[in-house]
């Protein structure tokens, strides 16, 4: 009987060690990247193809390689960087494991050209799903210069999970802003299809970086962190209150220079905000801890991605610290006449920044129209507001009028099985209290809304019936690159719910008009929590699953909040709307909306 235990085949165990180190584009790039670093260069160029799935090219003027070097360096766990094991205490270098080249080339075709400041020539090799297929000199700039052709081209079952090209972009320039924000005396330059994409120049510093990255107004909005203390240092810049996203996408550790992901990091940067800023929001952060090397481990996490401290607790409470100084620190009054982000628009009024937190009123029409101080709620505030700009504009429209509100028996009647539903009022600005003749319902007003909407969003989206309102001055808007791939993504969806954006050039982009159902938002946030949720999203896949995806985001966003105050009349109408929705029971993201508490259940509690 043959024996079951094989020694396998050495390119089946390259693919194997590519699995593990090469997940998509933006895992060669980052090993590259590092590389280069690693190599001590000062520029380091990443030019991009179809998201990375064609070409990843990345050139530098580090020291370059000699002829053996460029062998040995496509040989597994082949390093300059570790020569024993006690090099792996307190190593100090980015890449150590001596398998990223090796394991790109065996499910690639990859290019490696390099030459030592000191050399006159250079050395080419060239491999094609691990094999050398030639080998020799080569002219060509001191530093090396990888690239990296048709990613997966011979194992298809892994090319057919990367995403769109856009996406794969977004992820490649997420890597390279790391690195950028970890060495920023160190150049990046960033072009995807020809056109650039990230630019920070050699000898900057990181707030230029986040200037870069975030767009230079926004860095108006970030304070400086530095603290050090037995041993430790802590230093970077935060966000105030009025610079925040959906999710901590955008909060960023450096241990060492190294990014890392850590819960006690995070943990240590969430409390101080937990006052500044309302649930659900998170900062912008991009903070250094420098410590002494063997007080961590990198090698906890197969990406090099997660630290282990020996002293966590000291750099969490160092960490905390910081940030709270930082917060409680005076700071100059906001300069006059910005927008959220900092942006003054041509020809406004001056007049102090509105938190992010609080909707903006429309814009004032020219000729006069007087600002409104108050924001539209009820539809009838919505239409008396629309037919007056459109009055104003010179445009002729029928008086706009409201449907009265739907009385509270109504509701009552569209819940199949519920019986006569009765609102009785609201409970902590967050939850509506109703009852029926043997139960107190529970309904929470937000993820009630966000079911109205989405359904209505539905079938406005299947009948290409959505409303927009046009903005009288457009807004501008400088997104990230994680940004910008998630609008592509999913432009003709925002189109078609009524968004009307189109390009300005590079990543800045124009907003004509929004969704009406966003009148009285914050609509710029609004887009900008859309798009993150959508970079952030591992689904939607398909076209149509896409287009749920943005459906979904946009009914959650434009819906009513909690914590806000509803009137007698708004919450009959929403309980009325909810009754009529196909799943009244559940949100679109599958969180329960209504609780019911028996008559028999109160009375067996107090005893009755």
């Amino acid at each position: 009987m043959a024996g079951r235990i094989v020694i396998l085949d050495e390119s089946v165990v390259n693919k194997i060690a590519a699995g593990e180190v090469v997940e998509r584009p933006a895992s060669v790039v980052k090993e590259l990247v590092e590389n280069s670093i690693d190599a001590g260069a000062t520029q380091v160029a990443v030019d991009l193809v179809e998201g990375g799935k064609k070409l990843i090219r990345v050139a530098d003027d580090g020291c370059g390689m000699s002829e053996e070097d460029a062998v040995l360096a496509l040989q597994r766990h082949a390093t300059s960087k570790v020569r024993e094991a006690d090099d792996l205490v307190g190593i100090t270098t980015l890449g150590f494991r001596g398998e990223a080249l090796p394991s790109m080339a065996s499910v690639s075709q990859l290019s490696l050209a390099t030459r030592e400041h000191s050399s006159a020539e250079g050395t080419q090799v060239l491999v094609v799903g691990g094999e050398v297929t030639e080998f020799g000199s080569v002219g060509c700039a001191p530093g090396t210069r990888v690239e990296v052709r048709n990613l997966f081209f011979n194992t298809p079952a892994r090319l057919k999970f990367l995403r769109t090209s856009a996406t794969e972009r977004g992820h490649c320039a997420d890597v390279v802003t790391r690195a950028a924000l970890g060495y920023p005396e160190i150049g990046f330059r960033v072009t995807h299809n020809g056109q650039p994409l990230l630019s920070s120049p050699p000898g900057s510093d990181m707030l230029a970086v986040m200037a870069a990255v975030y767009g230079k107004n926004a860095t108006r909005q970030l304070i400086r962190v530095e603290l050090e203390s037995g041993g430790l240092r802590i230093h970077g810049f935060i966000s105030d209150s009025s610079l925040s996203r959906v999710n901590r996408s955008y909060q960023m550790f450096f241990v060492n220079r190294r990014y890392a992901r850590s819960r006690l990091l995070g943990h240590a940067l969430n409390e101080p905000y937990k006052r500044a800023l309302p649930a659900g929001r998170h900062p912008i952060t991009a903070i250094h801890i420098d410590i002494e090397p063997r007080l961590v481990d990198p090698n906890v996490h197969p990406a090099k991605i997660e630290v282990r401290f020996t002293r966590e607790w000291d750099v969490h409470n160092l960490v905390r610290q910081a940030v709270e100084q930082a917060l409680a620190a005076p700071r100059p009054a906001a300069p006059i006449g910005l927008r959220p982000e900092g942006r003054r628009r041509p020809g406004a009024p001056e007049q102090r920044a509105l938190p992010t937190n609080v909707p903006r009123p429309l814009e004032p029409l020219p000729g006069g129209v007087p600002q409104r101080s108050w924001q539209p709620r009820s539809d009838a505030d919505i239409a008396a507001f629309r037919d007056e700009l459109r009055r104003k504009a010179g445009l002729t429209t029928e008086p706009s009028v409201a449907a009265p509100p739907p009385a509270v028996e109504d509701a009552a009647e569209a819940w199949s099985g519920v019986g006569r539903l009765r609102v009785i009022g609201q409970a902590q600005a967050t939850y509506i209290v109703a009852e029926t003749e043997s139960e107190v319902v529970l309904i929470d007003q937000h993820v009630a809304s966000e079911r109205v909407l989405y359904e209505h969003l539905i079938k406005a989206d299947n009948e290409r019936e959505t409303a927009t309102q046009l903005l009288v001055i457009p807004a501008t808007l400088e997104l990230t690159p994680r940004e910008t791939a998630a609008l592509e993504d999913n432009i003709d969806t925002l189109r078609d719910l009524g968004f009307e954006i189109e390009q300005f050039g590079g990543d800045s982009y124009i907003v004509r008009g929004v969704p009406q159902m966003l009148v009285g938002h914050n609509y710029e946030q609004v887009l900008r929590d859309m798009l993150e949720e959508l970079a952030e999203s591992k689904q939607a896949r398909e076209l149509e699953q896409r287009r749920r995806r943005v459906v979904t985001s946009l009914a959650c966003h434009a819906a009513v909040k909690a914590g806000q105050t509803l009137d007698e009349r708004e919450m009959a109408k929403l309980v009325a709307e909810l009754g009529r929705t196909q799943e009244p029971t559940r949100c679109p993201h599958g969180r329960p909306i209504v609780m019911a508490i028996s008559r028999a259940d109160l009375d067996q509690h107090f005893g009755r």
